[in-house]
């Protein structure tokens, strides 16, 4: 059986427009997710901006989303139809080998390929390492664990295994959906001494013990500033999004020695799960504005002016 699904497609130019399509018969190694929302974060709107230059070649953007398994490959553990799950780039972590990408036909022929995750749609087709199954009930507002997939990991594991302990003094350098993402985890993991930088007033003769920086959110300025302060630890939150994590922030770098923590996705996930449960962190209050998939070119020029400053949901709804 064919499933048909609505995407956004990224043109040439920057154009975002939604257009129904085919998905291919399942591999072995992936399964399909009829999609509740997929987050709109930083790393999308480089993207989007990456592709004002000619020559583009369309793409179907999100690096994260929540959903319910609806079919799996013959080969899949693990994962079950009617699972709730989140996708994220995060969640392969660093196996060795390179996962099956979705590859389908857009309209006007054009063939998307090499793509590990594309979110924004209807329906998912995902390889299994970059699927994991969540409790049906560990939220109420099922749309909110989108945003679990991607973020959310590689912070907490830069929390859990860089040495930050509650007593640590944080400066964030980063202050849109990443930092705030950053900052949330910080705080539910009992740290509470903590500056934005660009958001608080910052005393640059102060000892710090970790500077985070968020590779997405930085502005040209931030990227091309150096050191706001002197910290210890210096970790850096990389941009999720293919072909964009060898600087920071798409500019050269002033941070080079920045350390990137990788994820552990069992071990990370079940971190923020128990953070979840434990009530510490509430990521339905980390969302800044939900969007429908209409309303995607709104949401990306909101996000892309500053009109939203936190990580926002993309709201799809499944192709009847």
């Amino acid at each position: 059986m064919m499933t048909r699904a609505r995407v956004v497609v990224l043109r040439e130019y920057g154009f975002l427009g939604i257009e129904e399509i085919t998905l291919p018969p399942l591999s072995d190694t992936q399964v399909l997710i009829e999609l509740f929302s997929a987050s709109i974060q930083p790393a999308q709107i480089r993207l989007v901006q990456a592709a004002e230059s000619p020559g583009w070649a369309p793409v179907v953007p999100g690096l994260e989303g929540a959903g319910r398994i609806i079919a799996v490959g013959g080969g899949v553990t693990g994962l079950k139809v009617d699972d709730f799950a989140i996708v994220g780039s995060a969640l392969a972590g660093a196996a060795d080998g390179e996962p099956a990408c979705a590859e389908f036909v857009l309209g006007q022929g054009d063939v998307q390929s090499g793509r590990a995750v594309s979110t924004w749609a209807t329906h998912a087709l995902v390889d299994e390492r970059f699927v994991a199954a969540v409790p049906g009930d560990l939220l109420k507002d099922h749309d909110s664990l989108a945003v679990l997939g991607d973020t959310i990991p590689r912070v907490v594991a830069i929390v859990s295994r860089g040495g930050i302990t509650p007593d640590a003094r944080v400066a964030i350098l980063g202050s849109r959906g990443t930092g705030t993402v950053t900052e949330a985890v910080c705080r539910a993991s009992g740290v509470a001494d903590i500056v934005m930088i660009g958001r608080d007033p910052v005393d640059a003769h102060r000892a710090l013990d970790v500077l985070i920086i968020c590779q997405d959110d930085l502005t040209d300025e931030e990227a091309s500033g150096g050191m706001p302060v002197s910290a210890e630890k210096v970790f850096i939150v990389a941009s999720p999004e293919p072909g964009m994590q060898s600087d920071v922030g798409g500019r050269p770098s002033a941070f080079a020695d920045g350390q990137i923590v990788l994820v552990e996705p069992q071990r990370d996930l079940e971190r923020a799960i128990a953070l979840i449960r434990e009530e510490r962190l509430d990521i339905g209050a980390v969302v800044a504005r939900r969007y429908t998939i209409e309303q995607i070119n709104e949401a990306v020029l909101d996000l892309e002016t500053g009109t939203v400053t936190g990580p926002a949901l993309l709201i799809v709804e499944p192709l009847r």
